[in-house]
C-alpha cells in the first residue's frame, strides 16, 4: 500500500516509465504487476486507465555482486535503459554522517533527539546545496573521460569482428530491447547429451536411421570430452583448495575442510564414470598399456587424446576425438579468462573498501570475507585457465595463437589502481595485461557473408558455444557506451536543473524583499539570501558553460533543444 501510493500519484502526473531499485528486487517484482496493475479502478492498487505503466525492478550495485549470476545480469542496472550510471545507495549516503552520532541521542529526550537530527539533516542538505556545482563537474570529467574510454573499447571491438559480424551481433542487440539482457551461463556449463542430440538433428535435418546413429556417437564424444574437462576444472579447484588448507594449517576452518571432502568425493565419482565411459569409446587403450581406472582424485592425469603420443593417437583412430578436444578447450579457456577477469575487478573493489574502512573496525567484516572470497576466486580461475591453455599449447599450438591465447603470468593478475565497470580499466597508466584486451575470434564465413556450409551440426555447436563469448564481450561493450551515454546526458540535464534552480531562490527571495516591509532586519536578511543565491547561481552558470564546451553548446542544453553528444563535447574542450 504504502508502495503504490507514490506510484499511483506519479502515474496521474503523466509518468509511465519507473525504476525500482531494491537488494531483492528479484523477488519483490516477480508478482508486482500483476497484483497492483489493472485498467479497473475498483480492482487494483494502481489503476491504469490512461495506458501501461512500465517498472523495472533493478537489485542496487552493492548487492548485485551477492545474487546469482542469472539473476544479477537479469536485474542489474547496467542493462536498463534511462538510468545512466545509477547504483541504487543514493538514500543511505547520509548515514556516513550520521554514523558518528549514534552514541550522543542517547542520552537526550524525545524532542532534543529529533531537533538534533534536523539539525544535521539541514547542515547535510545545505553543504550539498554549495558542494552541487563542484560534484557535478567532477561527475561530468570523469564521465567524459569513461565514455571517451569505453566507446574506444568498443570500437576496436568493431574493427577486430569486421561490419559483417558486427551486424548481426547489433540486430540481435536491439532485438532484445538492448536492455533485456540475460546472461544465461547455465546452457553452457552443464550441456547434457539429449540437448546436444536434438540441437544436432534440428540442425542437420538428420532422418536417416545411419546419420542419426552417426550424430549420437558423434554427441557422445562431444559430451565425454565435456565433462571430463569439467572434472579437470574440479581437480584445479581441489588442488588449489588442499593448497590452500596446508598454507593455513590449524588455522583452517571447519567449513574449508568440510567442502574439500565434499568436493574430494564428488571428484572421485565423476572420475569413476569418466574411465568407464573412456574404456567403451577406446576399448584397446587397456591393450596399450593405459592404466582404464582412478587414480587418487588430486593426482589423477584424467586421461584423454592430449595425454596420448601422436603415435598412438593415430594407432587407436583418435584424431576426431582430440580435434573436438581442442574445440571445446578453447571454449573453456575463454569462459576461464571472463571468470577472472570478472574476480580480478572484484578483487580491486574489495580492496580499496577495505582499506578504507575505520580502523577501530575488526577484522572479520563483510568486505574482508568478501575480499577472501575474490581471491580465491581468482586463483581457481587462473589455475582452471592454466590447466587447459598448457594441454591445448601441448597438442595444438596454432588453435591457441590464433585465438589470442596466451600464457597466464603473474604479473598478469595484478591489481587494478581504479575499478570502474562497464570494461573501462586503469592501471597506473600502464599497459595492460593481454586478458583485458584480448580480441575474440570470430566464426568463420564464406564469400557472401553466410556461415560456411561445410560446418557439420557438431562444429556449428560448438562453434556457437565458442562465440558466446563474443556476444557477451559485445553486449557489455555496447551497454557500457549506452549507460555512459545516458549518464553524461543526465548530468547534463542537472547542470540546467541546477542554475534554474539557483535562479528560482534566488527571484523568490528577491520578490519578499520587494513586497514586504517588515523591518530593516527582514529586508536585510532577504537581499542577503537574494545575493547568495544569485552568487550560486553565476558561479554554477561560469562553471557549466566552461566545462560543456562554450555558450552555444550551454545553450542547447539550458534550453533542452538539442542534446550535445559527448564526442563533441571532448573536442570542443580539447580544442580550447
Amino acid at each position: 500500500m504504502a508502495f503504490s501510493g507514490p506510484l499511483n500519484a506519479s502515474y496521474l502526473s503523466g509518468l509511465r516509465y519507473f525504476v525500482v531499485t531494491y537488494d531483492i528486487a528479484c523477488k519483490y517484482g516477480t508478482n508486482f504487476k500483476k497484483r497492483c496493475f489493472n485498467p479497473d479502478p475498483n480492482n487494483a492498487l494502481i489503476p491504469t486507465p490512461n495506458g501501461k505503466m512500465f517498472v523495472a525492478f533493478c537489485v542496487n550495485k552493492f548487492h548485485q555482486e551477492s545474487h546469482e549470476e542469472t539473476c544479477s545480469a537479469k536485474n542489474a542496472l547496467n542493462y536498463t535503459k534511462y538510468v545512466g550510471r545509477t547504483c541504487g545507495e543514493g538514500v543511505e549516503t547520509i548515514w556516513a554522517k550520521l554514523n558518528w552520532l549514534r552514541y550522543s541521542p542517547r542520552e537526550m529526550s524525545s524532542g532534543g533527539r529529533r531537533e538534533m537530527l534536523s539539525d544535521h539533516f539541514n547542515d547535510w542538505n545545505w553543504q550539498k546545496t554549495i558542494g552541487i556545482v563542484e560534484s557535478i563537474q567532477t561527475g561530468y570529467l570523469k564521465g567524459l573521460e569513461a565514455y571517451a574510454g569505453v566507446t574506444e573499447r568498443l570500437e576496436d571491438l568493431k574493427m577486430s569482428l569486421g561490419p559483417e559480424n558486427v551486424a548481426k551481433l547489433e540486430k540481435r542487440y536491439k532485438s532484445s530491447g538492448g536492455e533485456q539482457f540475460l546472461e544465461d551461463r547455465e546452457g553452457l556449463n552443464w550441456l547434457s547429451r539429449n540437448e546436444l542430440l536434438a540441437t544436432m538433428r534440428e540442425s542437420e535435418g538428420s532422418a536417416s536411421r545411419g546419420t542419426s546413429i552417426a550424430a549420437q556417437h558423434n554427441v557422445s564424444h562431444v559430451d565425454f570430452i565435456y565433462k571430463a574437462l569439467q572434472i579437470e576444472q574440479m581437480q584445479a579447484k581441489l588442488r588449489q583448495r588442499a593448497h590452500d588448507i596446508a598454507r593455513l594449517g590449524s588455522n583452517a576452518s571447519a567449513r574449508m575442510k568440510s567442502q574439500m571432502a565434499n568436493l574430494h568425493k564428488q571428484l572421485e565419482v565423476r572420475l569413476q564414470q569418466h574411465y568407464e565411459k573412456l574404456s567403451e569409446i577406446v576399448p584397446l587403450l587397456s591393450q596399450a598399456g593405459h592404466q582404464i581406472c582412478p587414480d587418487a582424485p588430486q593426482n589423477d592425469k584424467i586421461l584423454l587424446p592430449s595425454r596420448l603420443s601422436d603415435e598412438e593417437i593415430e594407432h587407436l583412430g583418435l584424431g576426431p576425438l582430440l580435434q573436438i578436444e581442442m574445440q571445446l578447450r578453447v571454449g573453456h579457456a575463454y569462459e576461464a579468462i571472463a571468470s577472472l577477469k570478472k574476480a580480478l575487478t572484484m578483487r580491486s573493489f574489495w580492496t580499496r573498501h577495505v582499506k578504507a574502512q575505520y580502523d577501530s573496525q575488526t577484522r572479520r567484516t563483510k568486505g574482508q570475507t568478501s575480499l577472501r572470497s575474490c581471491q580465491a576466486r581468482v586463483k581457481e580461475a587462473s589455475r582452471a585457465y592454466t590447466t587447459c591453455y598448457d594441454w591445448l599449447v601441448k597438442c595444438a599450438p596454432e588453435i591457441a595463437e590464433e585465438f589470442g591465447l596466451q600464457k597466464l603470468r603473474n604479473q598478469d593478475l595484478m591489481l587494478l589502481s581504479e575499478y570502474l565497470e562497464q570494461q573501462h580499466y586503469r592501471y597506473n597508466g600502464q599497459k595492460l595485461s593481454w586478458i583485458w584486451t584480448l580480441k575474440p575470434k570470430v566464426l568463420a564465413t564464406d564469400n557472401n557473408g553466410d556461415e560456411e556450409s561445410s560446418l557439420t551440426g557438431l562444429d556449428a555447436i560448438v562453434q556457437d558455444w565458442q562465440n558466446e563469448f563474443i556476444r557477451l564481450e559485445y553486449v557489455h561493450a555496447r551497454a557500457a557506451v549506452d549507460r555512459w551515454t545516458e549518464e553524461v546526458r543526465i548530468l547534463q540535464c542537472e547542470m540546467a536543473a541546477v542554475v534554474r534552480w539557483f535562479e528560482r531562490k534566488a527571484m523568490a527571495w528577491g520578490r519578499m524583499c520587494r513586497t514586504r516591509a517588515d523591518g530593516a532586519g527582514y529586508k536585510a536578511y532577504t537581499c542577503r539570501q537574494f545575493s547568495l543565491y544569485q552568487v550560486l547561481a553565476d558561479h554554477a552558470l561560469d562553471v557549466f558553460t566552461e566545462i560543456v564546451g562554450g555558450q552555444t553548446a550551454w545553450d542547447a542544453i539550458y534550453e533542452n533543444r538539442v542534446t550535445v553528444a559527448p564526442t563533441e563535447t571532448a573536442e570542443t574542450m580539447e580544442m580550447e
